[in-house]
């Protein structure tokens, strides 16, 4: 299970969707800062994954995979 969050970017021209995930096991205090950016995070811990949506190609990309993700 994980701590999901999802935010609309532009970048190139292109519209996005940017999801972002973080394993509830590891889960801390500190991992509050995970909720409040609309960067990608990779220094999250050992289980974490980033990933964009394009809308108008309908296809994923920039795939990110930290730990066991």
């Amino acid at each position: 299970q994980y701590k999901r969050k999802y935010f609309g970017a532009i970048r190139k021209g292109k519209k996005l969707i940017s999801v972002s995930g973080l394993c509830k096991k590891y889960w801390r205090p500190e991992s509050k800062k995970f909720l409040k950016t609309d960067r990608p995070m990779t220094d999250m811990g050992r289980c974490q994954f980033s990933l964009d949506y394009d809308v108008k190609a309908r296809k994923f990309s920039d795939l990110y995979i930290h730990g066991e993700g």
